[in-house]
């Protein structure tokens, strides 16, 4: 289900223990600020992946959490086993250790395991932010590894060296390719816990992200190749959305900047909620965003499993009675953990993004605005045409006599009768009524 031409680029693991600088590594040599960087031990849990080019080839890059050889059943036991996954699939490891504080016994311990894999191993000494730094290589050497690179991730020293060195033992068949073009973005945002983690790895079919109880457990956003009957669209799954007077750290803050971004960014959201809890006040208000920002959307009732709720038709009318607007939007109930009805999203994602898409032509609007009139014209000012401005959100502009004599109200009237009459389904529109400019004579 992944992308078969990404798995065929060489990757390059970053791993260490927490707080060496792998993201501020990871976010310097993808020249952007992707993963998110703090103080905080354990900011990193899952994997990372983005795709580089250096000179004619295109190598993928995998940021890691701390590894720290935690005890089982606990979150940081699950960052170390994202970091195995990391190293088990990479060509290549740079090995991120601390040039300001030097070899730690968690270090040394972590050189043993490296030590035994048949890969190319890399010791990137971080934070040599001063004319020292060169000095400083020897004791790093002590590893057992026979390449030794001082950098500074946060200033940006040493990092053309790094690049030109690490491409030596890449696989010389890999040259530049152009990765093929994704039909459209689909995010899978909600409130924290509702299991879009669990969903992803369901659609994925592979344990991709960190799943866990413990609510903000998805911090950075995680990306995906994801094809469908021969289309390929790229998933993202994000930090769980909530109230700003909610977040207790700077971190659940960044993480709530990043999945605000991939909100304005998705051509397509899925928006998960908890089925056994309804769309309750952040479920809501993340609607609300999403509808602002008109959006293509699919909302999805997740752990119906464990819903003590009546028969599907029936929960669904009773959130669309409730819901008034959402009559417009399609609706599915999965579950994740058990993989039941995964894939009516994603089959439905197509066909609204379709028209999400859409080009109308001037005549069919202009047709549609006729029947309008003559079926409920608004009780002031004068309809007169009606022209398409964008797509991918859709927008329009209607250009009337006497705007401001035009009902406020008829304006959502307007899209209703729009949206039944082309039988538009899942996205969200704009009609801007624009004063019509009287010809001089």
């Amino acid at each position: 289900m992944t992308n078969s031409l990404m798995s065929a680029l060489p990757l390059v693991a970053i791993v260490g223990r927490p707080n060496v600088g792998k993201s501020t590594l990871f976010n310097r040599l993808i020249r952007r600020r992707k993963a998110i960087v703090q103080r905080e031990s354990g900011t990193t849990r899952d994997r990372n992946y983005e795709t580089i080019q250096v000179d004619n080839q295109s190598i993928r890059i995998v940021d890691t959490g701390g590894f720290q050889f935690a005890k089982s059943n606990t979150m940081e036991f699950m960052v170390d086993q994202e970091v195995e996954k990391a190293i088990a699939e990479a060509d290549e490891i740079l090995f991120v250790v601390d040039g300001a504080s030097g070899i730690t016994h968690t270090d040394e311990r972590f050189a043993d395991i490296l030590r035994k894999i048949n890969r190319p191993v890399r010791v990137v000494v971080n934070k040599l932010d001063d004319k020292r730094g060169p000095l400083q290589l020897g004791e790093f050497y002590h590893l057992g590894f026979d390449t030794v690179l001082g950098i500074s991730a946060a200033h940006g020293h040493g990092i053309d060296e790094l690049l030109t060195d690490m491409c030596k033992s890449l696989p010389e068949q890999h040259e530049l390719i152009e990765e093929d073009p994704y039909l459209f973005n689909l995010s899978i945002i909600g409130e924290p816990n509702v299991g879009k983690s669990t969903y992803l790895n369901a659609l994925l079919e592979k344990d991709r992200v960190i799943v866990s109880e413990i609510p903000g457990t998805t911090r950075d956003l995680v990306e995906e190749s994801f094809e469908y009957e021969g289309k390929k669209i790229r998933l993202v799954d994000t930090a769980g959305l909530r109230s700003e007077k909610k977040m207790k750290s700077a971190t659940e803050f960044f993480s709530f900047t990043r999945t605000k971004e991939a909100l304005k960014k998705a051509d397509v959201i899925v928006l998960l909620f908890d089925a056994t809890l309804g769309l309750k006040r952040d479920s809501k208000n993340i609607l609300k965003k999403i509808l602002e920002e008109r959006k293509a959307l699919i909302l999805v009732g997740n752990k119906w499993d464990l819903s003590s709720q009546r028969e599907m038709a029936r929960y669904k009318n009773d959130l669309v009675e409730a819901n008034g607007f959402l009559k417009h939007f399609p609706i599915f109930f999965t579950s994740g953990l058990k993989a039941k009805n995964i894939l009516q999203p994603i089959e439905e994602s197509f066909k609204i993004f379709e028209y999400y898409n859409q080009l109308f032509s001037t005549k069919e609007l202009n047709d549609f605005l006729e029947m309008l009139k003559k079926k409920k014209p608004p009780q002031g000012g004068k309809l007169k045409y009606l022209v398409q401005t964008h797509r991918r959100p859709l927008r329009f502009n209607l250009f009337v006599k006497g705007k401001q004599r035009v009902p406020r109200d008829y304006w959502g009237f307007l899209e209703n009768q729009f949206m039944s009459h082309f039988k538009v389904r899942g996205v969200g529109l704009k009609m801007n009524l624009v004063e019509e400019k009287t010809k001089e004579k």
